[in-house]
């Protein structure tokens, strides 16, 4: 069936057809694989991008049905020919990682690219990452802070960390204790545990701000609660060399964030069908 067919097909289908996608997110997000397999395959069928998207994550991860990560790539390649973002993401996760295609450096590149250049925001901090670790293209730091800062400004968490970790290496850029803090701290404040863990170490060794037990133990103390088991032996070590009003002043500084910043303590995850165009 054509592109042009398929889109012809999909004007026909009657409006309550049509919201049978958001069913299917719903059952998504409930666990219930199987109402989602329902409700999308008739969609994909008829040309919905976002159906074939999501009908290909539940055959890529097994859910509802056999892993099967060739007809997941199948089904990614589908959406991607119809510009959809995310499913060029996943394109260039099959091709890096050799999930239902040969491995392809180049051709994991092709995709990241394109979906970095399109606006896709996931696609812009893994291309930058690529740029920061040299992974299938020339390593240069100022490719990375283009596109991990690109990504950041659509609220990528991941990219705010990663760009904290550039200015705090030393290696392609001068060493900014500075400029990390300015993007580690939003990053840790919203609940993304890898920045809560750093922005501890910083206060616990000085790094751009004056050593601060008490900050170090609240930042690791959220981590902990989220069930990362390194910032729970952190804590540890951190309560150990704090005195007795420290360690006070350390847990009334928990109990006051969790109080005024609930929503802030897990960052809320992914739903089926990632935004992007």
């Amino acid at each position: 069936m054509t592109r042009t067919s398929r889109l012809l097909l999909l004007c026909l289908l009657p409006t309550a057809a049509l919201a049978d996608f958001d069913a299917g997110q719903k059952a998504f997000a409930a666990k219930d694989y199987a109402t989602a397999l329902h409700e999308w395959e008739p969609l994909a069928s008829a040309g919905d991008v976002q159906a074939i998207y999501s009908l290909g994550l539940l055959y890529n991860n097994g859910l509802g049905v056999p892993m099967d990560e060739e007809k997941a790539v199948g089904l990614f390649r589908d959406a991607a020919d119809q510009g959809y973002t995310p499913a060029e993401v996943q394109l260039g996760e099959a091709y890096a990682q050799a999930k239902g295609v040969r491995h392809d450096s180049a051709l994991a590149v092709h995709w990241f690219r394109k979906a970095a250049e399109e606006g896709n925001a996931e696609g812009q901090r893994i291309f930058g990452e690529m740029f920061a670790n040299g992974d299938g293209v020339i390593q240069s730091d100022t490719e990375a802070l283009r596109w991990l800062t690109l990504a950041a400004n659509q609220g990528s968490l991941r990219a705010e960390y990663a760009i904290a970790m550039i200015y705090a290496s030393n290696t392609g850029v001068d060493q900014d204790y500075a400029a990390a803090l300015k993007w580690l701290q939003p990053a840790a404040e919203k609940g993304y545990v890898p920045a809560q863990i750093a922005l501890a170490s910083f206060y616990a060794l000085g790094h751009g701000v004056k050593v601060d037990r008490v900050q170090a133990y609240l930042w690791l103390s959220l981590a902990a609660l989220q069930g990362d088991p390194s910032a729970t032996q952190g804590q540890k070590i951190i309560e150990s060399q704090m005195g007795y009003f420290d360690r006070r002043s350390g847990r009334k500084a928990v109990q006051d964030w969790i109080k005024n910043h609930p929503q802030d303590i897990v960052a809320v995850p992914a739903t089926a069908a990632a935004s992007g165009k």
